[in-house]
């Protein structure tokens, strides 16, 4: 009835409701199916901070590397509204490629820099080891996210940034 290709999936994961998702997904012929603006159910639930249904969405095989029409993944969406247990819940069941850069040349650490959330770069950084994350990514701006934190007066991100031994000698 809006013209956008949602599935009552998408509206449930934009919704965050996981009950519905249950109860949906062993009927959905496509878990990943793209609506008009290129995102899927697991995009949804990313964006707005819905672990639990984030968390269904991958046991029912969600995509999770799918990227929207700007080449922004879950992870990117997550990262960039700071919603650090669906950044969670992404990188422990899921398995994404960190390093992924939307259409502006932005990897979830770079998204995450820009917007302040500081609790998002810090789990990108310290809480999975195993997951080495590029911290000298240039966007297509030309600029890194050291930079980012230096322009928009984040200490804590210059910091975190400064110990992962970002590039300091870095010009733009």
């Amino acid at each position: 009835c809006f013209g956008d290709d949602r599935t009552p999936l998408h509206d449930a994961a934009i919704n965050g409701r996981h009950d519905f998702i249950r109860l949906l997904l062993p009927h959905t012929s496509n878990v990943d199916h793209v609506d008009s603006k290129g995102n899927t159910a697991l995009g949804y639930a990313a964006m707005n901070g819905h672990m639990h249904a984030v968390a269904l969405l991958l046991e029912g095989d969600a995509n999770i590397e799918h990227q929207d029409s700007l080449r922004r993944t879950p992870l990117i969406f997550a990262a960039m509204n700071g919603y650090t247990s669906v950044m969670r819940v992404l990188l422990e069941q899921g398995k994404p490629n960190v390093d992924h850069a939307d259409f502006d040349g932005r990897t979830a650490l770079f998204v995450a820099a820009i917007n302040g959330r500081v609790d998002a770069v810090r789990l990108l950084l310290h809480e999975f080891p195993c997951t080495k994350v590029d911290v000298d990514v240039v966007d297509a701006d030309g600029d890194n996210a050291i930079l980012v934190a230096v322009i928009r007066r984040n200490l804590q991100i210059f910091q975190m940034l400064l110990q992962h031994k970002a590039d300091i000698s870095f010009v733009n």
